[in-house]
């Protein structure tokens, strides 16, 4: 079968479509962005106090600048793509990814894994090894002291760190949803991980209602309504297909019929807000089978 052009590369164009359309949904107008633009009465007295703990606590190295996370594509471009302290014998990472201590590392080795290659996904690995230039199409940044051999790569369960803007709308939490809550989060990172890679914050009650109501003033609200330019068209998302455990419903060209969710239509001047995630999720959608 002959393809055209834009056939064989169907999966680019749709990618650098989906990646033009994303670059527009910038949540810029919550509290927090008011409050830093000199609006003081935007956050409350306790979300004030929350900020205070998260930037003195160590949180902000790690969520770092307005996108509240250091993997963006704006700090990874200042700091370059791997990095360290100017300290002899300090470890050397990939920017933008750490080791919380949300599951062992022998369990989830995470960035420190390999590809079905044999190379490893850490990039600071990589430019250890010699094979940064040949792999990526560059040359690795350049550290101070230099990167050499006996170098320590702090790349074993280290993950990406997200972005916390609505956050408050993104349950579960961590990349094994291993949280359920904004509370339980922060107990997390109060007891210092469940496996160690974090220090031991030991907040009180009150400090833990701080740290999380500065994250509800992280939401932008026309994303929690699905206001333009946060809205969208009908949508239907694949959820398996009708049947049990020993059999399926046959589609009548030998295949399983698929079943579909459907998230209704939402205007520019939004809907419902977005159901939390510990709510009941039956009157979200409707399911059919096509």
């Amino acid at each position: 079968m002959l393809y055209t052009l834009a056939e064989y590369n169907f999966s680019l164009f749709f990618g650098l479509a989906v990646q033009a359309y994303e670059s527009t949904l910038v949540s810029s107008q919550t509290p927090f962005d008011q409050f830093l633009a000199g609006n003081r009465s935007a956050f409350t007295p306790q979300q004030q106090q929350g900020w205070q703990l998260f930037t003195r606590r160590g949180c902000i190295g790690c969520h770092a600048s307005t996108e509240l996370t250091a993997a963006s594509f704006r700090n990874v471009t200042g700091r370059g793509r791997i990095g360290r302290a100017p300290i002899p014998g300090t470890p050397v990472e990939d920017t933008g990814f750490f080791a919380i201590g949300v599951r062992p590392p022998q369990e989830d080795v995470a960035l420190g894994a390999d590809d079905g290659f044999g190379n490893s996904l850490s990039e600071a690995r990589l430019a250890q090894q010699g094979k940064f230039s040949q792999l990526l199409g560059e040359n690795p940044p350049t550290l101070d002291p230099p990167l050499s051999p006996s170098d320590t790569i702090l790349a074993n369960g280290a993950f990406k760190t997200p972005g916390l803007r609505n956050i408050e709308l993104t349950a579960p939490y961590f990349h094994n949803g291993g949280t359920l809550t904004l509370e339980q989060v922060i107990d997390f990172y109060s007891r210092g991980g469940d496996f160690g890679g974090l220090p031991v914050l030991n907040l009180t009650n009150n400090e833990k209602q701080a740290f999380v109501a500065f994250l509800r003033g992280l939401t932008d609200e026309r994303v929690r309504f699905q206001r333009a330019p946060f809205d969208h068209p009908q949508l239907f998302i694949p959820n398996g297909h009708p049947g049990d455990q020993n059999a399926v419903v046959n589609d009548g060209k030998g295949q399983a019929t698929d079943q579909l969710l459907e998230i209704p239509a939402v205007g520019r001047n939004g809907g419902n807000p977005i159901p939390d995630f510990l709510s009941n999720f039956s009157t979200t959608g409707t399911t059919l089978s096509q």
